[in-house]
């Protein structure tokens, strides 16, 4: 996992095209809220309302996947 301090106007690319990866920006921050931009192909996105990594998307030690139980919104206030 990464962990990054983004702020408003600055974006994040993952992957080399919008076929394979995405560039997120942040385009305001309103208190505890912010209004992300994507820009990908890919899909679907969908707001994960637990904020619970979906086990495949994550690796232990191991190589198999495993799921975050740390709520991601308590890592970013961090």
């Amino acid at each position: 996992m990464i962990a990054l301090d983004v702020s408003v106007g600055e974006a994040v690319q993952i992957g080399k095209n919008a076929d394979a990866g995405v560039v997120v920006k942040v385009k305001h921050k309103s208190g505890t809220r912010v209004r992300l931009a994507f820009e990908t192909n890919l899909s679907p996105i969908r707001i994960l309302g637990d904020g619970l990594v979906p086990a495949s998307f994550t690796y232990g030690i191991t190589g198999e996947p495993r799921r975050v139980l740390q709520d991601v919104r308590q890592i970013s206030a961090a």
